[in-house]
């Protein structure tokens, strides 16, 4: 094994993980966004053993369905070759759930579910049929709803170990102001301006995208938005279709 061995950089990883939310967005009919300011690429090797593992990771918003007293995770994975095309292949799926919530239903059949850690884990992804893993988690009777519930956001981390070029998956639902814990990833983002961040959210979701989409992923107001489409429309770089309520931003080639 090749320790030396390229891994995606964090350009390459944020436009796969763009595409896949893009796509998911379609084919579940419900508005999601990437935290921009979340990925990271983190490096771990060691020369005792020669392996290599990269590890990364972002922030999936409005990753699950939410309902008065349940999160349904699932509907995310309708999407064709979700682990294998859109991701980094076969590997283990951990789901971590929050402590007031208990699963109510798993399907398949976890391999290992412990109550006591709130985590879920299947072995293997490519057991998984099409909108395969579901899981249903019930909030606790004696728990208030929470007033932030809408908020619930999803991490998505992928570890890949090239020893065995498969990867690790573990996914986390959390409250939205509930304290992260800290790691120690490696981030190399890049200073850009307003405009390239626009561009590079377009080019990452195939071209277009929702107007609505951008505020989210870039963090911008509605208004400072607004107005940096109109300069690039201006400079004839991009152009704006209206469908419903919604604007649809489009590169022009």
């Amino acid at each position: 094994m090749n320790i030396n061995a390229s891994s995606d950089s964090l350009w390459s990883f944020q436009k796969k993980v763009l595409l896949l939310v893009n796509v998911a967005q379609n084919a579940t009919g419900r508005e999601m966004a990437i935290d921009l300011n979340r990925l990271s690429v983190a490096l771990y090797f060691s020369y005792e053993t020669s392996t290599k593992k990269v590890e990364y990771q972002f922030y999936w918003i409005n990753f699950s369905q939410l309902s008065s007293r349940e999160i349904i995770v699932g509907d995310v994975f309708s999407v064709k070759n979700f682990f294998n095309d859109m991701l980094y292949g076969d590997g283990s799926l951990y789901i971590k759930y929050p402590s007031d919530y208990e699963v109510k239903e798993a399907s398949p059949k976890p391999d290992e579910l412990t109550t006591s850690l709130h985590t879920l884990k299947w072995i293997s992804a490519q057991a998984f049929c099409r909108g395969k893993p579901k899981i249903i988690l019930n909030e606790f009777e004696t728990v208030k709803p929470s007033a932030n519930i809408s908020q619930i956001i999803s991490c998505l981390i992928l570890a890949i170990s090239l020893t065995f070029a498969s990867f690790f998956a573990y996914l986390k639902i959390r409250n939205k102001h509930q304290k992260m814990k800290s790691d120690k990833a490696l981030n190399l983002s890049r200073i850009e301006s307003d405009e390239e961040k626009i561009l590079r959210i377009l080019k990452a979701s195939g071209g277009r995208t929702l107007q609505s989409l951008i505020v989210k992923q870039c963090g911008f107001s509605k208004a400072k938005t607004s107005q940096l489409l109109t300069t690039l429309e201006k400079k004839g770089v991009i152009k704006r279709l209206r469908r419903g309520r919604s604007k649809i931003v489009m590169l022009i080639e």
